[in-house]
């Protein structure tokens, strides 16, 4: 059976943090498990790659999806979702949600958000994905509650300098936008456990990243990255990986000090060969070196026996190595 990089997500996540299921549901066209984190928080995750962790006691009030509706018990509203409502600026109205922790405003044409936005100040939770901003709204710099950001496919070409005054930020998406490069403040986010900036156009990481000591998931696929910044490997909690389709010639020699890894995605690379502390990757399960220019492995490479799932097709791989490989991870599945 090939897992996927979804269900590894999930089984690991419970492992590694001991969640329990509560529920499946549904959300618009797709399904969504929600599970519950030891320390307090939710994990989501859909058919679309959508992962977020959100605070618990979000979940305990109800989503309101119409404005004239909220709008008669403002003070009652926690939860506001106006997704896909065709608003091409924020109504001034919501200056009178002083309760409001979420705010999904995603698939409208906003491409700016008023000064007044930072009043919102126990905002949580903040979706602005599949809009029309070209500049990080200097308002969201403000919201010092926030722990869930997602801004994905906009058209921002940084972030602020001092980005990291939002020290609270648990998870944040900026995937598919016009990022060359993100701002050594990123390693004031301290209490960040997801950082997805995949479909940019990233040079380089900064070494900063290594500050950010509580992060579970990198994703940064679909860039012009040639190398991973050497601080890397201190990063204790760092377990999803995803790397794919990039221009990285070599690992870092360090890279097998990341303890904790559990999926390693780094298809359509550059990478001729692995460093020798690559098999100190003990909890390493789902491997994924598609269409690299290795050629062999290591002895030890062949005594990893945690690895569950291995692609390494499109290499180049003698026949001697393949048969070998066939031969040690037998009872697994491999693509070569």
């Amino acid at each position: 059976m090939q897992f996927s990089a979804r269900l590894l997500s999930l089984f690991f996540l419970v492992f590694l943090f001991g969640c329990q299921f509560v529920q499946s549901q549904k959300k618009g066209d797709r399904d969504v498990e929600i599970a519950i984190l030891d320390d307090g928080g939710v994990f989501a995750h859909g058919d679309s790659q959508t992962m977020s962790i959100a605070p618990k006691d979000l979940y305990k009030y109800k989503e309101f999806n119409s404005l004239e509706k909220a709008l008669k018990n403002p003070d009652a509203v926690f939860r506001l979702d106006l997704s896909s409502k065709s608003l091409s600026k924020i109504p001034e109205s919501l200056r009178k949600f002083k309760n409001l922790k979420s705010l999904n405003l995603s698939f409208n044409k906003i491409d700016k958000l008023p000064i007044w936005f930072s009043e919102l100040e126990n905002l949580v939770e903040l979706q602005l994905s599949w809009n029309k901003l070209t500049q990080f709204p200097d308002a969201i710099l403000e919201l010092k509650s926030l722990t869930h950001l997602s801004i994905e496919a906009n058209r921002i070409p940084e972030l602020p300098s001092d980005f990291g005054k939002l020290k609270g930020l648990v998870v944040f998406r900026c995937n598919n936008n016009l990022l060359t490069t993100l701002p050594e403040s990123i390693g004031n986010l301290t209490k960040l456990h997801m950082l997805e900036v995949y479909a940019n156009k990233l040079t380089s990481l900064p070494e900063s990243i290594a500050d950010c000591q509580n992060l579970v998931t990198l994703h940064t696929s679909y860039n012009k990255l040639k190398a991973l910044p050497s601080s890397l490997s201190k990063l204790p909690k760092l377990t999803w990986l995803y790397f794919e389709d990039n221009q990285v010639e070599v690992l870092p020699e360090n890279f097998g000090a990341l303890k904790n890894l559990v999926y390693l995605g780094f298809e359509k690379n550059k990478i001729k060969v692995l460093p020798d502390s690559f098999a100190n990757l003990k909890k390493l399960y789902g491997l994924n070196m598609n269409e690299n220019q290795l050629e062999n492995f290591a002895d030890s490479f062949y005594e990893m026996q945690s690895i569950g799932d291995l692609h390494i097709q499109n290499n180049k791989l003698s026949e001697a190595t393949k048969t070998r490989l066939k031969a040690v991870f037998s009872k697994i599945p491999l693509y070569l």
